[in-house]
């Protein structure tokens, strides 16, 4: 198979997510089939924030990626991104730990690039088992406020994966999704506080777990192919 195909078929669209988009300027302006073909919808960074944006782009199955598709062009070309991070099969990556997780491969990227679309070549042989790909746009063009794009294609092919694999890859979703021990346990074990009872001996209270401790929103819909091995 030619590892030269858009992937946009491949795509979860109900297990992305893109941290820091604008109200109105959502990651499917630029990734979703039909939307991103029209010149008036564009990705856009929070403008009552900063410039940066995190697209978590989730696959339906495991692809090998050869090159990605940045467009921004007219209006948005000086807004468009300049320094990028891909990271590979990180779900529950966020921008406080872009600097902890390792990073499969950073861009550069010139405005021409930009107002082509042309085809930015990966580094094949670190994209061979991708479930998720992180972009994470650290600048833009000009410093300005807002970051835009209007068109982000994946261009590769599907994966082939082996019975034994998909087997391991089911046996660690659970703590390649939740890191089970440390999110779960808050909600299995709810809080004590000790008061002093009648006898002025400390009685343990237990408390209503806090729902800020509930399990991220990107759980079971996130494929199982995030669990790969890269």
């Amino acid at each position: 198979m030619s590892a030269t195909k858009d992937l946009v078929d491949m795509i979860d669209i109900a297990a992305t997510e893109c941290l820091n988009e604008g109200n109105g300027r959502e990651w499917a302006n630029a990734i979703k089939q039909g939307y991103r073909e029209d010149a008036g919808l564009y990705l856009g960074s929070d403008p009552e924030c900063d410039e940066q944006l995190l697209i978590k782009v989730a696959f339906n199955q495991l692809v090998k990626l050869s090159g990605i598709v940045v467009r921004a062009k007219g209006v948005s070309e000086t807004q468009g991104p300049k320094k990028i991070k891909l990271y590979i099969n990180q779900p529950a990556m966020d921008f406080s730990n872009t600097k902890k997780l390792p990073v499969a491969q950073e861009l550069n990227l010139e405005s021409s690039q930009l107002e082509e679309g042309a085809v930015i070549p990966l580094n094949f042989t670190k994209f061979q088992k991708v479930g998720g790909l992180c972009i994470f746009v650290q600048s833009n063009q000009s410093d300005e406020e807002v970051t835009r794009i209007d068109k982000i294609a994946f261009i590769g092919e599907g994966a082939q994966v082996s019975s034994g694999e998909l087997k391991k890859a089911e046996a660690r979703k659970p703590s390649a999704f939740f890191a089970a021990e440390d999110v779960l346990r808050p909600l299995l074990t709810p809080p004590r506080d000790s008061r002093d009872d009648a006898a002025g001996e400390k009685e343990l209270v237990f408390l209503p777990a806090r729902r800020e401790s509930a399990v991220p929103r990107t759980t079971s819909s996130i494929p199982l192919d995030w669990t790969a091995d890269v």
